[in-house]
């Protein structure tokens, strides 16, 4: 389970094992959105500040995230 708090304050728990990948995306200098994209059609976009992105993608490791 990966849990975290967005920037609207709202907390996000993810069953990894329904996790199919991440796609981050530099909103600007302090912000960065996550979309997690989980098994069937489902997408949850995130934005959350730099420190969370860093602890969200070191949490799941570098093969699940896709950078643009």
């Amino acid at each position: 389970m990966l849990k975290f708090t967005d920037n609207q304050k709202i907390e996000h728990v993810f069953n990894l094992e329904n996790l199919v990948h991440v796609h981050v995306r530099k909103s600007d200098e302090k912000n960065v959105t996550l979309t997690m994209h989980m098994l069937g059609p489902h997408t949850i976009p995130v934005t959350v500040e730099a420190k969370t992105a860093i602890f969200v993608l070191s949490e799941l490791g570098e093969h699940y995230a896709i950078e643009h």
